[in-house]
């Protein structure tokens, strides 16, 4: 009898657990990782590599090129030369003359003191009611005030006589000018009536008598300021000082520059002078105004600098050259003459020199050559100290036949 098979054997004997139906179903499903893909990957490789190849083939098209930097011997020169400068033509080098006028004006302070005496003086009406004739005064004449002020006439004087009208004597006058017998305030007194001492005993004394309608006045005794002649020659010093100041920063603002000053010929000239007081005057206080003239030569620094390098080739073989960034002129003094406008300088000349390299010529030389033998090359020139070559793209071993693609600099 043939086997039966079963494809599910129950359990015998044991209780049948059934199956949740979520148990299964919930569980998460495991996530395959991605893997990279080997033709991705050669795909990239293989196109990075072709863009550095044109990277690097475009760099040597355009970019390449070779650079050789030359240092060339140098030769210290030294030494000193006097140049002549003028206004007009006829210097060796030309100046050229800068000036300046400027007026200035202060008050100053006197220092001086005096003491001061001063008579009053005023106008006295002299009346004549003695006759009617007239009646001269002589020169100092006194006159009396009603308090006992003294007073004496300047100058001769002619009162008028009096007249009758309508058979009535009206008194003669005339106004004199007077001065107090002595100094001092205290003769400076209101209007009063005056009597002729000289007159006392007679019967003019009583006839002829004077009056004053305004009061005396200058009378004075004291201690007053005044200016002195060193207060005058102090104020012209200062403003002479002040002035040089401002014109020489002026000339040295105003200068090109292209010009340099020589302090040294810097000349000044007092045009005029003016006080408001002079000498002995009284016053607290004085005016003083100054015109001042300053004037100084300048040389143009490229023509000084042409010149100077013309100098320096004289000395020196045509086969040499001057390091111009080396060039340095100092100058002093040597003689000056204003009237002439002609200075005389010393001049410290100093420079670097070296011998001539034509680089076009050292161009042809080297293209086409390998690195190495125009290093040597070059090394086994005359007047070369040391040279540097730099080369794009890095491999390269020769120079190019093209000398354009070869920059050659000289390092001073």
């Amino acid at each position: 009898m043939p086997k039966k098979f079963y494809d599910i054997i129950p359990l015998s004997g044991k209780k049948r657990v059934p199956l949740k139906k979520s148990s299964l179903a919930e569980q998460p499903k495991e996530k395959r990782k991605p893997r990279k893909s080997k033709k991705v990957f050669l795909k990239s490789l293989i196109f990075s590599l072709l863009g550095l190849i044109v990277i690097v083939i475009l760099g040597f098209l355009f970019f390449s090129g070779i650079e050789v930097e030359i240092w060339p011997k140098t030769e210290s020169l030294e030494f000193d030369y006097q140049v002549s400068l003028k206004r007009e033509l006829g210097g060796e080098l030309p100046g050229q003359s800068f000036d300046v006028k400027k007026t200035k004006e202060k008050e100053f302070s006197s220092t001086g003191k005096k003491i001061k005496e001063a008579k009053a003086t005023g106008t006295i009406r002299v009346y004549n009611a003695h006759s009617t004739y007239s009646q001269s005064l002589l020169p100092n004449t006194r006159f009396v005030s009603s308090d006992g002020k003294l007073f004496k006439s300047i100058k001769r004087e002619m009162i008028s006589g009096g007249r009758y009208e309508g058979g009535k004597f009206v008194s003669g006058y005339s106004d004199i000018e007077v001065k107090a017998a002595e100094a001092g305030e205290g003769y400076n007194i209101g209007p009063s009536t005056f009597s002729i001492p000289g007159f006392a005993g007679t019967a003019k004394y009583t006839t002829f008598y004077g009056k004053s309608f305004t009061d005396m006045t200058g009378g004075f005794k004291g201690e007053v300021a005044q200016i002195t002649q060193g207060d005058l020659d102090r104020a012209r010093e200062d403003l002479v000082s002040e002035l040089k100041e401002e014109n020489f920063q002026f000339l040295k603002d105003a200068l090109p520059e292209d010009y340099t000053l020589l302090f040294d010929t810097l000349s000044h000239e007092v045009l005029n002078t003016n006080s408001s007081k002079e000498a002995e005057n009284e016053g607290e206080s004085f005016n003083y105004q100054v015109e001042l003239k300053s004037q100084c030569l300048a040389f143009n620094k490229k023509e000084m600098r042409s010149f100077v390098k013309e100098v320096i080739h004289s000395k020196i073989s045509e086969d040499m050259e001057i390091q111009e960034e080396s060039l340095n002129t100092g100058f002093s003094l040597k003689s000056l003459d204003l009237e002439k406008g002609e200075v005389v300088l010393d001049l410290d000349i100093r420079a670097k020199i070296f011998s001539k390299i034509d680089l076009e010529k050292v161009k042809k030389s080297i293209s086409g050559q390998t690195l190495n033998e125009v290093r040597l090359f070059l090394e086994n020139l005359p007047g070369i100290e040391k040279i540097e070559v730099k080369s794009w793209p890095f491999w390269r071993r020769r120079f190019p036949d093209n000398i354009k693609d070869v920059e050659l600099k000289l390092v001073i």
